[in-house]
């Protein structure tokens, strides 16, 4: 299990790293890929780090349907789906109907109440659009609600 997480790691790392490539330029100034791009590194290198002990610990996985049946492999595994599902429905979605689906959805797979999960899942995407967005100036994928929410955002003085 241990390998299998490490080497799970490992993956995203890479697969963050190598989207975030793709993200525009500001002409010679970090643009939005630089903290995606640093966070890929680092989930690499935890990756190499944990395959590295996996491997001299000697925690091969068993070969059985029984390693599905734990509730963290599957936590895991929904987490992974979430930055994928990210990745490509947010363009079309806009950032804050996905982030609102995304930590609702995790947080009611781990068991907290659908109402809290709903609220909180709402905070949470309203308010690290406007950190991202609206302090940092990181260009967030626009959707039906953000333009809805643009004089809101960004009213003109």
């Amino acid at each position: 299990m241990e390998l299998l997480l490490a080497l799970a790691t490992l993956a995203l790392g890479v697969f963050i790293f190598a989207e975030a490539k793709d993200f525009p330029t500001l002409g010679g100034y970090p643009g939005p890929g630089l903290f995606p791009q640093i966070l890929g590194v680092m989930l690499a290198a935890s990756g190499i780090l944990l395959t590295g002990q996996a491997v001299r610990k000697r925690a091969w996985p068993r070969p059985s349907l029984s390693l599905l049946r734990h509730r963290e492999a599957w936590n895991a595994l929904a987490t992974i789906g979430a930055v994928v599902f990210y990745l490509y429905v947010s363009p079309t979605l806009g950032f804050l109907p996905t982030a609102f689906v995304i930590v609702g959805g995790l947080m009611a797979l781990l068991g907290v109440r659908l109402w809290l999960s709903a609220l909180l899942g709402l905070a949470a995407a309203v308010l690290t659009f406007l950190l991202f967005h609206r302090l940092l100036f990181v260009p967030l994928p626009y959707g039906p609600v953000e333009e809805w929410l643009q004089p809101l955002l960004f009213p003109r003085l």
